[in-house]
């Protein structure tokens, strides 16, 4: 017998980056290796410098209006978004990379109200022996739609707000 992955125990359903089926889409914008300067690293001599780390993010928010209207104001600034997290790197230090990738993810959740939920990799080159690159990734709800308390990844869940009142798209599940 064949047991599909949602029969698994522990299983979560799909998050508001890639909505089940009879979801409520949200639309998704990604941008992908934005190139930022920070200091990072454990050891003595990566603390010398500020490296560069490449940077992915996802962003789950209702696009429906900015695909209508074609209006800036109806969507997620990117050019202000990146300069944010640019500047966050660059004037912060941090010892693990997944310090790095919380603190961009939090300021991410932060930059708009509109964002239902966010995913950042942060992806450092040459971190390992032999050249190798090393990425982490975390993904969050926003805080401001309830369900979520910072500090703590999920995986599903999705709010969005209608008539100013946040509404839960998708059933929140903590990660183990």
């Amino acid at each position: 017998m064949r047991v599909s992955r949602r029969d698994r125990p522990g299983f979560a359903p799909e998050s508001a980056l890639s909505p089940p089926n009879g979801g409520i889409p949200a639309g998704q914008l990604e941008i992908t290796g934005l190139r930022c300067e920070t200091t990072l690293g454990v050891a003595p001599e990566e603390r010398v410098a500020p490296r560069q780390v490449s940077v992915d993010i996802k962003i789950a928010l209702d696009l429906a209006a900015a695909a209508e209207s074609d209006a800036l104001a109806d969507t997620v600034d990117w050019a202000a978004l990146c300069e944010a997290l640019r500047t966050l790197a660059r004037q912060s230090s941090f010892l693990l990379a997944e310090s790095l990738c919380g603190a961009l993810l939090d300021a991410t959740l932060g930059f708009d109200e509109r964002i239902i939920e966010a995913e950042v990799a942060v992806h450092k080159t040459g971190a390992l022996p032999g050249g190798a690159d090393a990425a982490v990734r975390l993904r969050r709800a926003n805080v401001s739609c309830g369900g979520s308390t910072p500090g703590r990844a999920f995986h599903g869940g999705a709010c969005h707000k209608r008539n100013g009142k946040s509404q839960q798209l998708f059933p929140l599940h903590r990660i183990p």
